[in-house]
């Protein structure tokens, strides 16, 4: 019982420090940590940020974009879901090719991630949009914006296509390393890559100026923090055998 009482503690404490950073600021040693962070997202890493487009706008409007892709995926699963709910055999024509359809759980669960795939990149893209608003205008950086939503979208297909060609090689995905690296790509991954979401719209807030921060701005930037340490609890967690840790994330 001890352990969900530290990651909670720690979890209410990061977020603690975070609320009174964004009212407050961080002193003398923002204009560091704002350099510092302005050279992680515009030369990091380096040759691949430059391929993607720094205008206005533009990061934001990756995100939405792959948002609505997603959104259209989630629905012609859900399509799907709807006529084999209604007839069952409809597809099993397609057998001779791997078709396969159980008691339509899979479905369903694939149907939910996408669903919430496309949610976070529209509730992450409109945030951005708010975050310039609320600031200068622009994100601190349009262009790691956009190579992140890219870098998302691939390691959430790789989470969906890695298990059938591992399937396929008769690779064993629910023990030893296949499956931490199924996992890591599950939680660990996303979480890191979106630290670099982070740093964007807290260097994009501190550029407001005298501005107060703007409400949904505040709650965006608390979201994704906690969003961020519970894939990492989520991992260690799993990792460490503490399912205390896993719950609570």
């Amino acid at each position: 019982m001890e352990t969900i009482f530290i990651s909670a503690g720690f979890l209410a404490g990061a977020l603690f420090f975070l609320s009174q950073s964004l009212s407050k600021g961080v002193g003398s040693v923002g204009g560091a940590l704002k350099q510092i962070g302005l050279f992680i997202l515009r030369k990091n890493p380096p040759g691949l940020v430059d391929i993607f487009d720094d205008r206005d706008g533009s990061g934001s409007r990756t995100w939405m974009n792959f948002g609505m892709l997603w959104l259209v995926f989630a629905t012609l699963l859900g399509f799907l879901m709807g006529w084999h709910t209604y007839d069952p055999t409809a597809l099993d024509s397609l057998a001779s090719v791997g078709w396969s359809y159980d008691d339509g759980s899979s479905l369903t669960d694939a149907t939910l991630n996408f669903l919430t795939i496309a949610l976070l990149y529209g509730l992450i893209g409109s945030g951005m949009v708010a975050t310039a608003r609320n600031g200068n205008g622009r994100l601190a950086s349009e262009a790691n914006a956009s190579m992140v939503a890219v870098l998302l979208s691939a390691v959430f297909l790789a989470t969906y296509i890695l298990p059938f060609i591992f399937g396929f090689l008769d690779i064993d995905t629910e023990e030893g390393g296949v499956a931490i690296l199924l996992y890591s790509l599950e939680t660990l991954a996303m979480g890191m890559l979106l630290i670099p979401v982070f740093i964007n719209l807290l260097i994009t807030a501190a550029n407001r100026g005298e501005q107060a921060l703007q409400t949904s701005v505040w709650f965006l930037l608390i979201g994704v923090a906690a969003f961020i340490l519970s894939m990492l609890y989520m991992f260690f967690g799993e990792l460490a055998g503490a399912t205390q840790t896993v719950w609570l994330a």
